[in-house]
């Protein structure tokens, strides 16, 4: 309107060939931070130190970090520590007791294995729940272990059960002088055995099984036997009447050394009703006695057992009869004399459950499951 008005001038479209990159000014320096802040928060963090542990975490992205460090930091454990407490608590009220667990367990974890080998109480007894010929290597593996071996708690129990008998063991045997040795299934000879039994007077509970008499077993009849308590000679072979009667026969000089035992177990072997004959006059302290398996057992041997002339019927206390068929009903009724006996074992047998029913009409204090009479439990 007028010539005051300015003219305007139309704009210019920039073609894109006329366009010059170089004529473009950089942008603001904080654009630049921004994006270098951007590009650290996408690279992984690297090498964070846990000064606790002293531990440094490898590099990991940012969402796993919070779960490493979780791991190697560990969170206290209450179960463990209230069981040091009690632990601790325990030595504190028994610490004259237990010295020596006291000082082991206060090492370190690392220490404590070597400490025990070497401790002899702890060794010892290990030592007792091995057997002998676990104990004979435990003795050439040092000095210490020798040492132990000699304790007198390892003596009481020599086991040479399946073994092959040689002088090292026999002078060991006669060097220990056993409380209880046992010789079953082994290849000891008559001659070994002969020599052997007079140096262990100590020798109190023997076991013979599985040997054969007339070989091995007959050197009990010599009359510098140990006087025995105790005598397994379950399975073994050509042991008869004769050799039974051989074993328990009176010298003219005194009786044998066999007339002192209190236990007595003939499983499995070819003894007959004249044994018990011998026995219930022999054994005035038989409490014990094993027949099982026997075949030629009926009750005539066990009417000698019921006796009230003979020994058995008034020390009796445990009979064993399981597997002998000869046994029936009558059986029983003889046994019935025993005044001490309280435990009948009879599976097996020719004994009747109407029999047994019987008999615990008369002896009230006994009771009978699956055809084992014994004791009422108060």
């Amino acid at each position: 309107n007028g010539s005051s008005a300015e003219t305007v001038k139309p704009k210019e479209e920039v073609q894109a060939e006329e366009f010059d990159v170089s004529k473009v000014k950089d942008e603001p320096q904080a654009y630049e931070e921004n994006t270098d802040e951007q590009q650290n928060l996408e690279e992984p963090v690297t090498q964070m130190e846990v000064t606790e542990n002293g531990v440094k975490t490898e590099d990991v992205p940012p969402q796993d970090l919070n779960s490493i460090v979780k791991e190697e930091v560990p969170e206290p454990n209450e179960k463990s520590d209230s069981l040091r407490l009690r632990v601790n608590e325990f030595f504190s009220r028994n610490g004259g007791q237990f010295k020596k667990f006291v000082s082991i367990f206060a090492l370190e974890p690392h220490e404590r294995p070597s400490a025990i080998l070497m401790d002899d109480f702890i060794v010892v007894k290990i030592f007792n729940f091995l057997g002998t010929k676990d104990i004979m290597r435990c003795k050439s593996v040092c000095k210490t272990w020798l040492r132990f071996s000699k304790d007198k708690s390892l003596s009481r129990f020599v086991d040479l059960s399946g073994l092959k008998i040689n002088a090292l063991m026999m002078n060991m045997t006669s060097n220990l002088k056993p409380e209880s040795l046992n010789l079953d299934w082994s290849n000891i000879g008559k001659q070994q055995l002969t020599w052997l039994l007079p140096k262990i007077t100590a020798t109190k509970r023997l076991s013979l099984v599985g040997l054969e008499f007339a070989s091995q077993v007959s050197a009990l009849a010599n009359p510098q036997c140990p006087y025995l308590v105790v005598l397994d000679l379950s399975f073994v072979s050509n042991l008869s009447d004769a050799a039974v009667n051989k074993l328990l026969m009176r010298t003219a000089e005194k009786k044998s050394n066999l007339s002192g035992l209190r236990q007595l177990y003939l499983c499995n072997t070819e003894i007959s009703d004249i044994s018990l004959r011998y026995i219930s006059q022999q054994l005035q302290l038989l409490t014990r006695l094993s027949i099982a398996g026997c075949a030629k057992i009926s009750d005539a041997g066990l009417a000698q057992i019921g006796d009230p002339d003979l020994y058995l019927s008034q020390s009796l206390v445990s009979l064993t009869l399981d597997g002998c068929q000869g046994v029936t009903d009558s059986g029983l009724v003889h046994i019935s004399r025993c005044t001490m006996l309280s435990r009948i074992e009879c599976k097996d047998t020719g004994i009747t459950q109407n029999a047994i029913n019987l008999y615990l009409q008369i002896r009230t204090d006994l009771c009978n499951k699956d055809f084992v009479i014994y004791q009422k439990t108060t």
